[in-house]
């Protein structure tokens, strides 16, 4: 029988590496790092918006005190699901300025992944046996607020941490619904931003009977708005205001390109590993950056002349920022104007060395929707966030 070293040497190699590569982290020096978590969107245990920064937390090997790893299920504040119908709250809403400074004190950086909240209408819809369930409420209408929104103790918690230097990373949605409009005003205000007052989505198709996910107040506000007719039927961007006003851009009839484009800008292309732009197909905001302020990456809406007019009309831009950052070296503040860490991402393949560059590699060749969003912008991004931040801490510390 002929032999095949070649074959051989590669079984070798697809067997061995797993095991390398496991061995290489568990090799590698943990890092403390004590990190504060918000997350008030969290409907199922499983805990999607907020996984991916631990999946980086894991896979960087940054620890809580104890040298203990970070545990998605418990190590944050918010909203905590039972996966049957039940609920608890952790938070400190009600927390005395002294209890704030305790916190601050604590913590080395705080990150405030999603704050939209839990509605009655998706709640009751993923627990249709919980005893108050309202058999009508559907995820895709209005419905009341269960518990979300940033409160004015988490913004108090935020300037404390701002005056010991920490690390504060925010994301859409921190400062829209439901926060209360003082709130925001006082997170705008110490941070340099403001929330235009749009909100923004991609839709792969907005054809009502083909796309089921398209929210039912969607085609219900914008008929009402524009003499009962609904048009859609291509890819496109919608747009919501505060007020309910509706705007929507249709592929071809008013988008040259039918999803927002993230271009990085070319100054922190290098120093945060980010490729040159990125197609983004969640949920975004449009804010306003002071000069105090870099803005790091940009969100393009690439219209056509009838696109163009829809937008003047309307006063939305087509080019707003889509992560900045603070130039005051005295702290670190960061804010991602969507919903960057909303990803379903498996926390299976974080104890392996380089399989986060290797997957970045992959899918700079293909892929476009949410995980290669994770791979390419996100992952690169907050891990070089806190490779630098916590760079800095050890400078500190010599």
């Amino acid at each position: 029988m002929k032999k095949h070293p070649y074959l051989y040497f590669t079984i070798l190699v697809l067997v061995a590496t797993p095991f390398v590569l496991r061995y290489l982290w568990n090799s590698k020096e943990p890092y403390q790092l004590n990190v504060l978590v918000i997350d008030k969107t969290v409907l199922e245990p499983n805990r999607q918006e907020h996984t991916p920064l631990f999946w980086i937390l894991e896979n960087e090997k940054f620890v809580k005190k104890g040298n203990l790893p970070y545990d998605k299920n418990s190590d944050y504040y918010g909203f905590f699901p039972d996966g049957k119908g039940n609920f608890t709250v952790k938070d400190f809403a009600n927390y005395s300025d002294s209890a704030l400074s305790v916190l601050a004190n604590k913590y080395d950086m705080a990150y405030y992944t999603d704050l939209y909240g839990v509605y009655t209408g998706e709640w009751y819809e993923l627990y249709p046996n919980e005893e108050r369930h309202n058999p009508k409420m559907s995820s895709l209408e209005p419905s009341d607020l269960i518990y979300g929104g940033m409160s004015m103790a988490e913004v108090r918690l935020l300037k404390k941490m701002k005056e010991q230097g920490k690390l504060i990373i925010t994301e859409f949605n921190v400062i829209g619904t439901p926060t209360p409009t003082s709130v925001a005003r006082e997170f705008e205000k110490e941070f340099k931003m403001s929330w235009q007052g749009w909100v923004g989505r991609y839709y792969s198709s907005l054809d009502t009977n083909e796309n089921k996910e398209l929210p039912i107040w969607l085609k219900k506000n914008y008929t009402k708005q524009n003499g009962g007719k609904w048009p859609f039927k291509e890819p496109g961007i919608i747009f919501v205001r505060t007020d309910e006003k509706i705007v929507i851009l249709e592929k071809k009839t008013h988008l040259n390109l039918d999803v927002p484009l993230i271009e990085t800008n070319p100054k922190f292309r290098d120093r945060y590993d980010l490729p040159k732009n990125m197609k983004f197909h969640y949920w975004f905001d449009i804010i306003s950056a002071s000069d105090s302020l870099d803005v790091l990456a940009t969100y393009k809406i690439d219209v056509n002349a009838e696109g163009q007019k829809i937008l003047e009309k309307n006063f939305i831009p087509t080019h707003f920022p889509a992560a900045v950052k603070t130039k005051n070296r005295n702290f670190d503040f960061y804010y991602f104007a969507g919903d960057f860490s909303d990803i379903d991402i498996s926390m299976y393949n974080t104890k392996f060395a380089g399989v986060a560059s290797f997957n970045q590699s992959v899918v700079r060749i293909e892929g476009e929707g949410r995980s290669a969003f994770f791979w390419r912008f996100y992952r690169p991004l907050v891990g070089s966030i806190l490779d630098e931040y916590n760079a800095k801490i050890a400078a500190k510390k010599n």
